[in-house]
């Protein structure tokens, strides 16, 4: 996979140039057109909760890691990265950030380290909230195979979405982060999509910062509305399933 040129029209498409000036109507048909490609309105109104389970390939740090990611609505999200090194686990709930190496014992993150969770959660999140915050949604620049659709989240973060104009899948997404003088942006591709229960979910997804490449990863299994002890992340990482 040549992963350079859709970096290269990430950079074009998704910040180079201004929003477009269009009618809510373009706007909010590219956002229904999204939502039924990945199950309809109704199928994912029905998503409470769901657990995914991955490996990732941490390219920069040389490592391999095992990733448990819970989703609850747009309002919870929680991840554990277990490394050879170490554990990290992160979490965004109702506004508020945590991070740590063990989900019992987590400090309050705050800042850019803060701001870094909550555009994670946004950019795993951008279907919904695109379709929940569609009024605040504009049309950025697009190509003939390809539209951008931006939120933005506060006055210094925001989340752009690249809508691929024939499937209607989010192919990659990418949040910038504006802290005084210090500007952060993430960027992630996705692919290898499928269906669970009826929903679309991209099975690979490549990772950026800074224009750097961090890492991919590659979706194990995914289970949508679990039992609730399934919405838990493990209390130790010797708890993490291989």
């Amino acid at each position: 996979m040549k992963l350079a040129p859709v970096v290269s029209i990430l950079i074009s498409l998704l910040f180079l140039a201004p929003p477009l000036a269009c009618a809510e109507d373009d706007v909010f048909a590219t956002i229904d057109k999204v939502v039924d490609a990945y199950g309809g309105r109704a199928r994912l109104m029905g998503i409470d909760a769901y657990r995914l389970e991955a490996s990732m390939n941490a390219v920069r740090r040389g490592e391999q890691a095992d990733i448990i990611r819970i989703v609850e609505g747009v309002d919870r999200f929680e991840l554990m990265l277990r490394y050879p090194s170490q554990t990290e686990v992160r979490v965004f709930k109702e506004g508020q950030t945590w991070q740590g190496s063990d989900p019992n014992n987590l400090a309050v993150v705050q800042g850019p380290p803060g701001a870094a969770i909550v555009l994670q959660s946004a950019r795993i999140n951008i279907v919904k909230l695109l379709d929940n915050m569609r009024l605040r949604v504009r049309q950025g620049s697009e190509s003939p195979a390809n539209t951008v659709l931006q939120l933005r989240l506060s006055t210094n973060l925001w989340v752009r979405a690249l809508i691929d104009k024939a499937t209607h899948h989010v192919i990659a997404t990418q949040s910038l982060m504006q802290m005084g003088k210090q500007t952060m942006l993430f960027e992630t591709q996705y692919s290898d999509f499928r269906k669970i229960d009826g929903v679309l979910f991209a099975f690979h997804e490549e990772k950026y910062a800074g224009g750097m490449h961090m890492g991919s990863i590659d979706v194990k299994q995914i289970e949508i509305n679990p039992n609730p002890e399934r919405l838990k992340l493990p209390s130790s990482a010797k708890e993490l399933a291989p």
